[in-house]
């Protein structure tokens, strides 16, 4: 049961792949509005930026890429996808940021 546990609680946790602790993705997910809500949160820049979501199902493939426009002085942006109909498992949010990749992942039972 702690396995079980440890793993979901590890599945939740936002993972970044770069050194910038002020910017970062994470999702969460509302079962009961069916919606899975990732957010893209970042060091507020006075310049329009655009990043690029990805959502990549439990058999590695990319179902979803989006991208956004954040406009100057904004920190954040988000994306959503409805509940029921994915496919379960363990799911990876990518967010590209220039140079720079965000990664989250969500568990969906």
């Amino acid at each position: 049961m702690n396995k079980i546990k440890i793993m979901i609680s590890l599945s939740l946790m936002t993972l970044t792949l770069n050194a910038n602790p002020l910017n970062y993705v994470k999702c969460k997910v509302e079962k009961d509005n069916d919606r899975i809500y990732c957010t893209y949160h970042q060091e507020r820049v006075n310049f329009q930026k655009e990043v690029e979501f990805n959502w990549q199902n439990p058999k590695g493939k990319i179902e979803r890429t989006k991208s956004f426009v954040i406009p100057k002085r904004h920190a954040s942006v988000y994306d959503y996808r409805f509940y029921n109909g994915r496919t379960k498992g363990l799911w990876s949010v990518y967010v590209n940021d220039g140079d720079e990749e965000f990664k989250t992942t969500i568990l969906i039972d």
